[in-house]
Order: C-alpha cells, then structure tokens, then sequence
C-alpha cells in the first residue's frame, strides 16, 4: 500500500510539473518516458500486492481480484491515448495477478487465473481499439482544421481576385467612355471641317440657280 501511495504521489507531482512547463514537441519523448516509468511503479505495485497481501479468507481475495480487475478498468479509459502506457500498466497487473491464483494449484484459484489472464488480454485489446479510436478522431479534427484553413485561404484569394477584377471592370469601363467621348469630339471636329467648305458650295449654287 506504501508503495502505491508513493507512485501515487510521484506520478501526482510530475502530472503538476509537466502543466507547469508546458513543453514543447522537442521534449514530449522525455515526459513520456517519465509518465510510462510513473505507470510501471504503479503496475509493479499492484502486481507485487497480488502476492504480499495473500489471505486465507476466499471473500477477501475475490475483493482483491475485483479490485484488481476495477483498477485495470479504469486506467483502460485513462491511459488509451497512450500505447505503451497501457500496456506497461495493464499486463504486469492483470497477469501478476493471474499468475499468483494460478499458484495456488487447485482448482477454483486455477480458473480463477487463467480467467483473470483472458480478462487482461481482453481488456488490451478493447483499450488498444479505443486509442485507434481516439487516433483516429484527433485525425480527423486536425484533418478538419488544415480544410478549414483551405476553405478560408482560398475565401481569401478569391475575395482578392474579385477585388482585382472588379478594379479591371471600373478602370475598361473608363476608358470605354473615354474612347465615347474622344469619339464624338471627332465626329464634332469633322462635321465643322465639312460644313466649312460646303458652305461658299452651297452660296455659290444658291446664286447660279
């Protein structure tokens, strides 16, 4: 019990300095490594109490099963997002365990362990489908994110080339109306330079008829 109240204590003051520093990517393999050694001490307890609290009472040694098999349950939840955590945790507790019962050499402990040792298996597996599960979530919310950030990037490019073309439009239909009216200054100019010379025509035509 000392010994899980130890590794208790440990694991409580890494959990605040890990918060307290907030390391980068750089320094994740270091505190992990420190987190799977707190989770071994942890499962070595648990393991090592399967043995030093044996009791002839069957009541108190199926609560210890029990409790054993309560502890393996909820880290499952608690350690899935990391592989070598749970693993590290959960075999040297739930096959300890078993091999302890196993020990014993009759009957009721034998089943008792070789049970023990399927439920450690079992609860493996279903805690290695919930990490992929849990993988395959922050997948898809980090996938979502990048496609978000597309969506908006391309928002952007496209608010910009609107913006270009609508300055395009504006500065076409200005020299539209420029070309218009340099149009009609021509046509103004060569109607004047036209009825200047027809006018002494037209007089002279007048005067003839």
């Amino acid at each position: 019990v000392t010994a899980l109240h130890l590794a208790l204590v440990l694991r409580f003051v890494l959990a605040r300095r890990y918060w307290q520093a907030s390391p980068g990517d750089t320094e994740t393999g270091r505190w992990t490594a420190m987190f799977v050694a707190g989770t071994a001490m942890a499962a070595a307890g648990w393991g090592a109490g399967a043995f030093v609290l044996r009791t002839p009472d069957p009541t108190d040694e199926m609560l210890f099963v029990f409790a054993v098999g309560g502890v393996m349950l909820g880290s499952a939840s608690l350690l899935a997002a990391r592989p070598e955590a749970f693993v590290t945790f959960l075999l040297p507790t739930g096959l300890l365990t078993a091999v302890r019962l196993i020990l014993e050499g009759d009957d009721d402990h034998v089943m008792m362990g070789f049970l023990g040792a399927v439920f450690t298996i079992a609860t493996v597996i279903t805690t290695w489908r919930f990490h992929l599960a849990i993988e395959t979530s922050l997948k898809l919310r980090f996938d979502n994110h990048d496609l978000i950030e597309s969506l908006h990037r391309a928002k952007d490019d496209a608010d910009a080339l609107n913006r270009e073309l609508e300055l395009r439009v504006r500065d076409r239909a200005a020299k539209l109306m420029e070309a218009d009216q340099r149009k009609d200054e021509f046509l103004a100019t060569l109607a004047h330079e036209l009825r200047n010379p027809l006018a002494p025509i037209r007089f002279a035509l007048e005067n003839l008829k």
